[in-house]
């Protein structure tokens, strides 16, 4: 099994099977666009993100449950208002993060969770052609650092590996 924390610093569109990218939006203005297997629709990366993702081999195991109710816990440890619901993680209602799950060919499961630091719901809805039934916010808006998640995902990391999944 296989973990990873990744860090953007530039707009990435990663397109699910639903076809909702404005792809000519994203070639004109050099937004990369990255297709993935999940079964949503597109989901834009600020510049700011950052992703934390496993692969794993166990089907019964929900890393992306797992990863989100523990921010959830670290978020209202900070006295914010947090809730995980529908894949997103949500302050205040605003959604500030998401995670999904995706089977590869080879039987592994690849898990990513993202979490915005800024969002520009502007941009999105260029590139997101569906429209936004929540509103995107970024966790800077609410306090939050890119040293918390950080310091939050080591501590992820450290707590799945003592898993054996």
């Amino acid at each position: 099994d296989y973990q990873f924390i990744s860090y953007n610093n530039e707009v990435y569109a990663l397109r699910g099977t639903v076809n909702d990218c404005n792809e000519e939006y994203c070639l004109k203005n050099n937004i990369k666009i990255i297709d993935i297997k999940h079964t949503g629709g597109t989901i834009v990366l600020s510049q700011t993100a950052v992703g934390y993702a496993i692969i794993h081999s166990s089907r019964s195991f929900k890393p992306e449950h797992v990863g989100c109710t523990t921010f959830v816990t670290f978020l209202r440890g900070k006295g914010l208002n947090a809730e995980y619901k529908d894949n997103d993680i949500l302050i205040d209602g605003y959604k500030v993060g998401s995670a999904g799950s995706t089977y590869l060919p080879n039987g592994m499961v690849y898990t990513p969770i993202q979490f915005s630091l800024d969002n520009d719901a502007e941009l999105i809805s260029k590139i997101c052609l569906k429209p936004m039934d929540k509103i995107p916010k970024g966790l800077s808006d609410f306090g939050i650092t890119r040293e918390d998640v950080l310091n939050f995902l080591e501590n992820v990391v450290a707590m799945f590996d003592k898993l054996a999944i």
